[in-house]
């Protein structure tokens, strides 16, 4: 089988979602899985070297460019002439329309959309590109990545309604598997004396309340609610304390010279982040009300859970506002001026989240084993 990623910038996200993926169905399923990964020549050399350390099967490519995307078409015909496998997984829109090309050619039987998110809104709503003709490309491109492909991966109940919605799609033919954690991101390993010298770092004490921010600043991650909100709950209490683990904008540059003893950041490898998100009482998830963000599957929820966080999270945001309220694990931010009772969670609580994080969140949890198994049944390979 194979799975075919085009202009993914290699990251932590595309570790989590795509070698671990192609080495989790290599291991359980008994089939090997051949990754091809076309990346921009302004990135190739140093993203073909990573990769190549992170998984052994893959040919990496250097990409026409998008203008001419279907020209992609060539070295991906070549290599299934002698290769010759019936299947590929595909990641993105164009990904999957060379898939369902291929597939016309006869060079494939099956062909799976492994939708990510809403892409034309994405592109639209954040200005992805400012390409307008490749911007406008997408829209086509997607709606045939849904419709014609044999099979579809969901991140999120939320994306099948707006394949619904948008591309009249009728079907059932897909499966809903959620952003999963990294195969070797650590859930539990830290000690109370370990959490306490990282706090103690900041200069945290035991009567203070952490509310952990992590990820990156890009647009849909709505820096400006969560600064607002942020403000509010510092006025409130002085107690609160927000760690920012990400690089400095002007929000958070600005949020930290008003509240120098409030507000605190740390930029570090993703390969740590899970020691410095444990110091944390609770994860920030607010994002603002867009298209994107409602068919989102953030990977910060999962990690967040996954170190016994409770989410504050905002409404409309994928399948996890409804989750949180269903689970009782983080509070639903309806406005920055809302009422909060910030406290301390105690150790079971903490607890109670890392096991709910375990079964839904890892890729070996049996809800997604069992998504797993349909998709390849589908597939025929099992």
């Amino acid at each position: 089988m194979l799975y075919i990623t085009l202009d993914d910038g290699y990251s932590s996200v595309y570790q989590s979602q795509v070698i671990d993926v192609c080495t989790y169905l290599s291991k359980n399923f008994s089939t090997r899985v051949r990754l091809i990964a076309f990346f921009s020549p302004r990135v190739y050399f140093a993203n073909r070297a990573k990769i190549k350390r992170a998984y052994k099967h893959v040919y990496v490519l250097p990409l026409f460019p998008l203008q001419i995307w279907k020209w992609n078409i060539l070295p991906l015909l070549f290599i299934n002439f002698f290769a010759r496998h019936k299947t590929a997984i595909c990641r993105n829109p164009f990904a999957t329309n060379l898939g369902i090309m291929m597939r016309k050619y006869s060079a494939l039987q099956k062909v799976v959309y492994d939708g990510r998110g809403a892409t034309f809104a994405e592109w639209t709503e954040y200005d992805v590109t400012p390409d307008a003709n490749i911007r406008d490309a997408v829209k086509p491109a997607e709606k045939i990545a849904v419709l014609e492909s044999d099979f579809r991966i969901a991140v999120s109940q939320k994306l099948v309604e707006y394949w619904k919605t948008h591309f009249d799609y009728m079907q059932k033919k897909h499966v809903v598997i959620p952003t999963t954690l990294l195969s070797n991101f650590a859930h539990s390993d830290f000690t109370e004396e370990g959490i306490k010298e990282v706090r103690a770092e900041f200069g945290f004490d035991e009567k203070d309340v952490v509310l952990v921010y992590s990820g990156s600043a890009a647009g849909w991650q709505s820096f400006n609610l969560v600064t607002e909100f942020l403000t509010t709950q510092i006025e409130k209490n002085p107690r609160v304390k927000i760690l920012f683990l990400t690089r400095e904008d002007e929000f958070v540059s600005n949020l930290k010279s008003r509240y120098p003893s409030n507000v605190y950041t740390k930029w570090i490898d993703h390969h740590f982040i899970n020691l410095y998100l444990s110091v944390g009482d609770y994860g920030i998830l607010i994002r603002e009300q867009s298209l994107t963000n409602s068919v989102a599957s953030p990977t910060k929820f999962a990690e967040y859970l996954a170190l016994g966080l409770p989410v504050l999270i905002s409404e409309n945001l994928g399948d996890y506002s409804e989750f949180v309220k269903y689970h009782h694990c983080g509070w639903l931010v309806t406005g920055a001026d809302m009422e909060m009772n910030l406290r301390k969670r105690p150790h079971d609580e903490k607890q109670r989240l890392i096991d709910l994080s375990k079964k839904y969140f890892y890729k070996d949890s049996a809800q997604n084993h069992l998504s797993y198994t349909l998709l390849l049944q589908e597939l025929n390979i099992i």
